[in-house]
């Protein structure tokens, strides 16, 4: 068996399809029933595209590691919540934005540890990228975040990694609130190099 490729079912397209794992690019399409011996039209399209990350959508919970393949545009409230533990966001240097400046762009307040947020671009809402009371061992790297009223929040957590984040005209919201580009409350041991804001 190649293990550098799997193939699968995909009955949206009522096809077989094999995957480069590495890439994860369709490299060959077979209809299914169809008794073709030749390779249909998909060769070549991104297997990401079809399944998992074009998915992803406004207000969507991130149980496994993700990557988005489009912006997130205009959210309404918060954007993307993280629901599990040891898990990578990475945006791919797509946009996340707000309609607002409500909610969070991407939210850890449920304590899950081992996350990482990368290669993000996050702008337009209350906090850009919150990791809530609990959310340990965590990496925030690679990130934007632009007009939001704070960039980046850590609040009542630990062992959290900021590395390569750029925190841009943040906002004062109504009643004093934000205007910071990182804001960081009652945390221990957590390590910032490399930031600008």
């Amino acid at each position: 068996v190649d293990q550098d490729f799997v193939w699968v079912t995909q009955s949206v397209l009522n096809s077989v399809s094999k995957i480069d794992k590495t890439t994860n690019t369709i490299i060959a399409t077979i209809p299914v029933g169809s008794g073709a011996t030749s390779f249909g039209d998909m060769t070549g399209f991104r297997y990401d595209m079809l399944f998992g990350a074009s998915t992803i959508a406004c207000g969507d919970t991130i149980t496994s590691t993700t990557t988005l393949s489009a912006d997130l545009l205009n959210c309404s409230g918060t954007a993307l919540i993280i629901g599990a533990d040891n898990i990578t966001l990475d945006c791919a240097g797509y946009t996340i934005s707000g309609d607002s400046l409500t909610g969070n762009g991407i939210e850890n307040s449920g304590g899950f540890d081992g996350v990482t947020i990368e290669n993000c671009n996050v702008t337009a809402f209350d906090t850009g990228i919150n990791f809530g009371t609990g959310a340990n061992n965590g990496t925030i790297t690679n990130n934007i975040t632009n007009a939001n009223g704070t960039g980046i929040n850590l609040q009542s957590n630990s062992n959290n990694v900021l590395t390569n984040n750029t925190a841009n005209s943040s906002i004062v919201l109504p009643g004093n609130i934000g205007g910071y580009g990182f804001y960081i409350s009652v945390g221990t041991n957590n390590t910032l190099s490399s930031n600008t804001a």
